[in-house]
């Protein structure tokens, strides 16, 4: 009797062993829809990737199919871990909780070879190399280089052009017209690239203020400008109302925007897919980087979390195959300079925008500085530099990964928030 007492009493903490070890290495998704395997010995079964590629897949009717059924089954495995946890728990289960994990570990990994599309990208090298000769071909016929133009001598000389995938980021202090440039590069993609939407995501600005903005630049450009500010306040000239009413044509259905304070990296992904099913994304301008709403990922600082997000939005360039253009705001360093021209090290939380970015650019003003520390005693020298300076933009690129670092002037013209060059 001692005996057999003492194997009921190991057949028991065995049993209490594996449920443990169940409970900790095998978890079921929250909402019943995705796997979270097991943390430990499943963690190298990388489900991101898996889900990653059924959004991709679902720009396409069949690719959203597969995705599909791809998240029902792994909704199916899950409620049958479950089932078969609870049925372990009351004594019931007809195998052993290792057994359970072995068949949740196998099915995960059929899922995630059953997500592999084709060859996962993989591609020989010389038919590479021939679709780079073929693209260098089409180039000397037309022209016209790889990148797609906005108009503006900082993108179209300096980076030849906007090139899908890539993540540019536009930083500046308040005041240096950073806005009024991603607006105005915005504007001259549309334009140029009329087969390609150019969606302007506003966290500080809504579409209305953006839109005073737009006609005052547009009525500059027709030859008779009108202060954005006047139509804020209005009422308007009648003669300055007709211009305003031409202005409204010359404003490209492309351009697309979106009002998002509080955006977060996973609305963003959703938006920009959902643009996708209505016509090809050549550009993605998000204003700023700040504002945006943080992962809620507990342990990582405030920086690891703006990593976080830039890293997403590379990902996302790649896989929207647009090009994302990131404001950015510089740290308070830079007005206890002498030189005020920013630098690397005065982007808020720089390396990892820094590491993720393909370019860096930075919007200077000096006029801006000149005129707010004008002496009291300014001489007329200084008043002349200032009105020398008053219309320039500089802006500075800092970091290039297809092209040399540099600086490119820009005409800016406050009052109407145009820039040209």
């Amino acid at each position: 009797d001692v005996l057999a007492a003492v194997a009921a009493d190991q057949q028991r903490q065995r049993h209490v062993l594996e449920h443990r070890a169940l409970g900790q290495q095998a978890r079921v998704l929250e909402d019943h829809a995705d796997l979270a395997a097991e943390r430990r010995h499943v963690a190298a079964l990388d489900l991101g990737q898996v889900l990653a590629a059924d959004q991709h897949l679902a720009a396409g009717g069949a690719g959203q199919q597969r995705g599909q059924a791809q998240q029902r089954a792994l909704a199916g495995a899950g409620r049958a871990g479950e089932e078969s946890h609870l049925a372990l728990a009351e004594g019931e289960a007809p195998c052993s909780a290792f057994e359970i994990l072995s068949h949740l570990r196998d099915g995960v990994e059929a899922l995630s070879q059953q997500a592999a599309v084709g060859d996962g990208g993989a591609r020989p090298a010389p038919d590479v190399v021939a679709s780079v000769i073929a693209d260098l071909a089409e180039q000397l016929r037309t022209g016209r280089s790889r990148g797609r133009p906005c108009g503006l001598r900082c993108i179209d000389k300096r980076m030849s052009g906007l090139l899908p995938g890539e993540l540019v980021v536009l930083a500046g202090r308040p005041g240096m017209g950073k806005t009024g440039l991603a607006r105005a590069i915005a504007h001259g993609f549309a334009v140029r690239n009329p087969d390609m939407q150019a969606a302007f995501f506003g966290l500080e600005m809504g579409p209305e203020e953006m839109s005073y903005r737009a006609l005052s630049a547009i009525t500059r450009d027709l030859g008779h400008g009108v202060e954005y500010r006047q139509m804020i306040e209005g009422p308007l000239h009648p003669d300055d109302m007709a211009m305003v009413d031409r202005a409204q044509a010359h404003v490209p259905v492309n351009l697309i925007l979106v009002d998002s304070p509080g955006l977060g990296l996973d609305d963003l992904r959703r938006r920009v897919w959902g643009l996708k099913r209505k016509g090809p994304v050549g550009l993605i301008v998000i204003d700023y980087l700040q504002l945006m709403r943080k992962p809620n990922i507990r342990g990582l600082n405030e920086a690891s979390l703006i990593g976080e997000i830039t890293r997403g939005l590379k990902q996302l360039a790649r896989q929207a195959e647009c090009t994302v253009l990131l404001l950015s705001q510089l740290s308070r360093k830079v007005e206890e300079r002498a030189d005020k021209r920013p630098q690397l090290e005065d982007l808020r939380d720089s390396g990892h925008i820094e590491q993720d970015a393909d370019f860096v650019l930075m919007a200077f003003r000096e006029a801006y500085y000149r005129e707010r520390g004008r002496p009291a005693d300014a001489s007329a020298d200084y008043d002349l530099r200032t009105a020398l300076v008053d219309r320039r933009m500089e802006v500075i690129t800092l970091k290039a990964r297809r092209a040399a670092v540099g600086s490119d002037l820009q005409t800016y013209h406050a009052e109407y928030d145009h820039i040209a060059d």
